[in-house]
């Protein structure tokens, strides 16, 4: 489920002239971020330069739970496995 207090994470609402992005909703309370502050790149993978849907996180240290990640295509990232060690 996207949504806890019925409107889904990445909804755009104006308010007062601006756009607002619901960003987290932990059931009690909600947080909007307004659009304009919001720095939006262009995605794609780190390997082979692919600008498409199918990008993963990958994680540098080899821990799930760290922040350091890299985006890479799902082909990239299964064969950076491969030569890791990794399945």
């Amino acid at each position: 489920m996207a949504y806890k207090l019925g409107i889904e994470i990445g909804t755009i609402k104006n308010i007062d002239g601006e756009d607002y992005i619901l960003s987290m909703d932990n059931g009690e309370k909600q947080l909007w971020l307004p659009v304009s502050g919001l720095k939006v790149e262009k995605q794609k993978c780190s390997g082979c330069g692919y600008e498409g849907d199918a990008l993963d996180r990958h994680h540098v240290d080899g821990r799930k739970n760290s922040d350091r990640t890299i985006l890479l295509c799902a082909n990239c990232h299964r064969e950076l496995h491969a030569r890791e060690g990794y399945k």
